[in-house]
C-alpha cells in the first residue's frame, strides 16, 4: 500500500492531477474539487439567513472526508462511496452518503472547536446518531462507509 501522507497528498490535489491516484480514490477526489463551489455561495444562499462557508470550514470537511477514505483505502483497497457535499445551515458543511441500504449525514460546524453531528441508519436494525472529532478518524465510520449492499 502507499504511504498515508503520500495519498494525503495526492488527495488535497486539484482532480485533474488525481490521474496518479488508486483508482479507488480518484472520485472522491474529484468530489472534494466539486466541493470547491460551496465557497462561492454567498450569506444567505439558502433564504433562511446562513451565512457564508469559510475556507477553515470547508478545509476541516474535506479533511474529514480524506482521512476516511484513505483510512479504508489503506485497511483493505476498498474505495467508499462518493458523497454529496454540501452546505449546511450556519454556515457549516454537510457530508452525506445515501444508498439503498445506508444511510450517513455527518455534519462540520463553522465553529471550529465544536464536534461534528453525524446521523446514521442502516435502513433496517441499526439507526445511530451523536457527535465526533472532526479532525480524527474513527474506525466505526470508516466501517459503516466501506458497507455494501445486502
Amino acid at each position: 500500500m502507499t504511504d498515508p501522507g503520500v495519498l494525503l497528498e495526492k488527495l488535497a490535489r486539484r482532480a485533474g492531477a488525481g490521474r496518479d491516484l488508486p483508482p479507488a480514490l480518484r472520485a472522491i477526489a474529484r468530489a472534494i474539487e466539486e466541493s470547491r463551489a460551496i465557497l462561492n455561495l454567498e450569506a444567505d444562499f439558502d433564504g433562511a439567513g446562513s451565512p457564508a462557508c469559510s475556507q477553515k470550514t470547508w478545509e476541516r470537511a474535506v479533511g474529514f472526508l480524506r482521512r476516511h477514505a484513505i483510512a479504508a483505502y489503506e485497511r483493505d483497497g476498498t474505495a467508499i462511496d462518493v458523497p454529496h457535499i454540501g452546505a449546511g445551515p450556519g454556515g457549516s458543511i454537510d457530508i452525506h452518503w445515501e444508498s439503498a441500504s445506508h444511510e450517513l449525514l455527518v455534519n462540520i460546524p463553522a465553529d471550529p472547536v465544536a464536534r461534528a453531528e453525524l446521523y446514521g441508519d442502516d435502513k433496517a436494525t441499526i439507526c445511530i446518531k451523536g457527535t465526533l472529532d472532526p479532525g480524527s478518524c474513527t474506525e466505526g465510520l470508516v466501517a459503516w462507509l466501506t458497507k455494501r449492499p445486502r
